[in-house]
């Protein structure tokens, strides 16, 4: 085993959210701590692999006729033989372990507990956000992380401009080749921790100890061609690693297509500049997101674009929603639900004041499940805004729900779907951009 300690600096605050926390002097809010966990890391790791994966082998199938030993060919037919994404799965194993094969690499996470803050402040036993590091416009983004009318809590984060760094224990140096190109693609495409969607957890990486050439900068990737770029280098790796330790050539090195998980063929992303651009901080980017106002000429670009989800193709969402939750109507199309699902709308001026969707996945509690938000936000520099900062916008296609149906959590029967597809939010924001709204 080699190791390798890669040094880290966060860009926008790092929220995780440890099970453990401590209440208040008054006991009427629980803090919950800050924990970076290893699996969490590997998690997210694993999560852009699987994006990446599909530009440079088939997901679905393997070459089981290539292996020799009938003996061997049994053992992986068994294996794998029924799974739906053969390829992928195999080369899982080859990098992140498997229930059949013990994980190639270990990792540990080391941070300054000095460096760990609230998000906001418990003042007056209630919850406020107005900080050095957090302002009230954030609240939107946050939402999740702070109290709710169930329960009284605030979590910890890592602040920015922190340090962590991340050990890395390694069988080979052709993995830890690996394991690097899906770090460098997570600092520049995600982060850790919760709220990486909405542009929170993001990291530059600062070097690996005691080597003096390492040299990588997350601002050199800010256009669909400069990432580009940086996937080819990482299908270069990943495809060197292949040759080397597949050695019953049972990987099919070839692109996939039709797949319905979020991937980064070039077909499956779209990347966009928002006009949240040539801000002197992170900070002032978020603001620029994702404040609300009484105006809605005044809000942020992210809830603009929300409210043009909610009168998109239609008259208003919400009045058609009130209708079914009336009685006035049966079906309607909840097209917001595209950037995420739990989605809720509450304070309805109905009988009813708060229904919640959920994407429809068979198999789950109720058929219900959960769906990330296709459009992730990411906070950097870049060249082109002279050094200074801006917002950039990456859509990753991907199914949201099976046969377009919705579920809710409201008793009466009315149907919801959601119609809206991937090249339709890449349209709408096209539209917004002519707008004012963003630029390609």
């Amino acid at each position: 085993m080699i190791e390798k300690t890669v040094k880290c600096e966060t860009i926008t605050p790092l929220i995780s959210r440890s099970l453990d926390f401590t209440m208040t002097n008054n006991n009427d809010y629980k803090i919950y701590n800050f924990e970076l966990r290893p699996q969490s890391v590997k998690g997210v790791l694993h999560f852009w692999f699987r994006a990446v994966a599909p530009r440079i082998i088939d997901v679905f199938n393997l070459n089981f006729d290539n292996v020799k030993s009938e003996e061997r060919k049994k053992e992986i037919q068994k294996i794998y033989g029924e799974m739906e994404y053969k390829g992928l799965r195999y080369l899982e194993s080859l990098i992140f372990g498997s229930q059949e094969q013990k994980a190639p690499f270990g990792l540990s996470v080391q941070y300054n507990t000095q460096d760990i803050i609230e998000i906001g402040e418990i003042q007056g036993g209630k919850f406020s956000v107005n900080s050095e590091e957090f302002e009230k416009s954030f609240l939107y983004a946050l939402y999740g992380t702070y109290a709710t009318a169930k329960e009284k809590f605030v979590v910890r984060c890592l602040k920015s401009h922190a340090n962590f760094e991340l050990t890395f224990r390694v069988k080979n140096e052709d993995l830890w080749e690996v394991i690097l190109s899906l770090l460098k693609l997570v600092s520049v495409l995600g982060g850790f921790g919760a709220k990486t969607t909405k542009g929170f957890g993001q990291f530059k990486i600062v070097g690996i100890e005691g080597e003096n050439t390492f040299n990588f900068n997350r601002s050199q990737y800010t256009t669909k061609e400069e990432i580009q770029s940086l996937l080819k280098k990482t299908e270069d790796i990943l495809r060197k690693y292949i040759e080397k330790f597949d050695t019953d050539k049972l990987l099919k090195l070839e692109k996939s297509s039709s797949i319905d998980f979020p991937n980064l063929l070039d077909e499956s992303f779209e990347f966009f500049e928002s006009t949240v651009t040539g801000k002197e901080n992170w900070k002032k980017v978020m603001e620029e997101l994702y404040k609300i106002s009484q105006d809605a000429q005044e809000n942020g670009v992210y809830k603009k674009i929300k409210l043009k989800l909610r009168y998109y193709k239609q008259s208003d969402v919400v009045k058609l929603l009130i209708n079914c939750l009336d009685g006035r109507s049966k079906e309607v199309n909840v097209f917001p639900a595209l950037l995420g699902m739990p989605l809720q709308y509450q304070n309805l001026k109905s009988k009813i004041s708060k229904v919640t969707f959920y994407p429809y996945v068979r198999g789950e509690i109720n058929d219900r499940g959960r769906k990330p938000s296709p459009l992730r936000i990411i906070i950097n520099t870049g060249k082109a805004q002279g050094d200074r900062w801006a917002a950039y916008f990456l859509i990753l296609k991907s199914k949201v729900t099976q046969d377009n149906s919705l579920k809710h959590d409201f008793e009466k029967s009315f149907s919801s779907k959601l119609i809206l597809t991937f090249d339709d939010l890449v349209k709408l924001l096209d539209d917004f951009k002519l707008e004012g709204g963003v630029s390609h």
